[in-house]
């Protein structure tokens, strides 16, 4: 806070000597005038003299409107304003960048002059760290702090300031901190950047902690959800849609959840608890489509427990259809295709979904696939000729192929009249057989 004073003063100063100085050379100005005139003041004077109060009042009004408008310091919570704050930038080495997540809520609730009220006071515990700090306010929101400390002791005391916020909160009011500490630079929009940035990344791996601790002990305790929705053709095959009952209040999809699973080396551990809480949910005596992440299916402990599960359950042999797919074609083709070997060995069968991409060709040239798996893009391009074209020609290629063909999401029954001219082997979707929640069986 002395710093920010001393800017303040000096502000102050500026703006005085902006009115003194005219002053004093007005008077210099009569002065030399007067003597030179010999006390007898001509009308050339008198005029030229006129002309430089009406000067000297004009320019003294301009500086008023614009110092007014140039203030440097918020005055409710004592921070410097964004224009100020950034000349002050190059002067320091390190910055930390806060942001008061809950801002607009509080101050709905609470009302602006009572939350700037204790926006000071968590100022006021900066100031009582380092005398030398400038704390600036960027936007509503956000906040920044120069400072010249050692970075990791700016971390560690601006850490204990936080945690202090958190826990005893303001005036019994709760306070959603994030911050960022980065190396200063000169380019005040980039150095914003790297600033939110490096919190954001800092807040979504605080979220994937959570996330991964949810998701961890969802499947120490088997809370699989079930659901099966059987195909229409001339084999009765059911597809499995599962998901995790997690505690984690928000929601993520699928795709995100797979990919915490692999970061935190949890997949072995949720696929074999899938399958064992699956043996006690379906009776396996249809053959059942099971979507498989193709990271899980090329873990070699996967394959093993497969191995074994199978050889303990035989009722499940030659039941299930593992069914994936990827954006990129896999770096290492052959050894992918060796495991798929392996597991078709063990009576898995494999259905390669969105037919048409650009992995899809290579997969189906190298793969021993038994299901092609036409997806939503062409259920929702059933009006484009060109698509539909595509489409047709990619079917009749799997059929000379002997991949069996399925249509997905037929959900209404204007998609269901469209799709009925192309001779797909199986259909799926609610205009066919609804979607059924399955139930363990010790509960049934």
């Amino acid at each position: 806070m002395k710093t920010i004073k001393k800017i303040e003063n000096r502000k102050k100063i500026d703006v005085a000597l902006k009115f003194i100085i005219p002053i004093l050379l007005l008077f210099f100005v009569f002065i030399y005038f007067f003597n030179k005139s010999e006390n007898n003041i001509s009308d050339k004077s008198i005029f030229f003299s006129l002309i430089a109060i009406f000067f000297y009042f004009y320019y003294f009004i301009f500086v008023i409107y614009k110092e007014a408008r140039q203030n440097v310091v918020d005055e409710r919570t004592g921070c410097l304003l964004k224009a100020e704050f950034e000349k002050q930038i190059p002067k320091y080495e390190n910055l930390l960048f806060f942001t008061i997540l809950n801002l607009n809520e509080l101050k709905i609730r609470y009302g602006f002059e009572k939350i700037d009220f204790l926006i000071s006071k968590i100022v006021e515990k900066f100031d009582a760290l380092n005398d030398e700090i400038i704390i600036g306010r960027i936007t509503t929101n956000d906040f920044m702090i120069l400072s010249n400390l050692n970075q990791k002791i700016l971390q560690h005391e601006s850490k204990k300031i936080f945690l202090e916020i958190k826990r005893n909160r303001i005036d019994d009011i709760d306070f959603n901190i994030e911050y960022s500490i980065i190396k200063a630079n000169s380019d005040f929009s980039s150095l914003y950047l790297d600033a939110q940035n490096k919190l954001q990344n800092s807040i979504d791996t605080k979220t994937e902690n959570l996330y991964a601790t949810s998701i961890m002990q969802a499947i120490k305790d088997n809370k699989y959800i079930f659901k099966i929705q059987e195909l229409k053709g001339n084999e009765k095959i059911y597809y499995l849609n599962y998901k995790l009952e997690y505690d984690y209040p928000s929601k993520i999809n699928q795709s995100q959840i797979e990919n915490i699973i692999i970061k935190n080396n949890l997949e072995f551990l949720y696929y074999k608890n899938l399958f064992e809480t699956l043996i006690n949910t379906y009776d396996f005596k249809n053959r059942l489509i099971i979507k498989i992440n193709p990271d899980f299916i090329r873990n070699m402990s996967f394959l093993f427990f497969m191995k074994n599960f199978i050889e303990n359950n035989e009722i499940i042999k030659n039941k299930i259809i593992f069914e994936f797919y990827e954006n990129t074609i896999y770096y290492n083709i052959s050894r992918f295709d060796e495991i798929i070997k392996e597991f078709k060995k063990l009576g898995i069968s494999f259905s390669l979904n969105r037919i048409g991409s650009s992995s899809s060709f290579e997969y189906l040239k190298k793969f021993d696939i038994e299901f092609g798996v036409f997806d939503i893009e062409l259920t929702k391009s059933l009006n484009n000729e060109k698509i539909v074209s595509i489409y047709k020609q990619l079917l009749q290629l799997c059929k000379l192929i002997n991949i069996k063909t399925v249509i997905r999401f037929v959900d209404n029954q204007k998609t269901k009249d469209k799709i009925s001219e192309f001779n797909f082997d199986f259909f799926q979707g609610d205009m066919y057989y609804k979607e059924e929640i399955l139930e363990r069986k010790e509960n049934k």
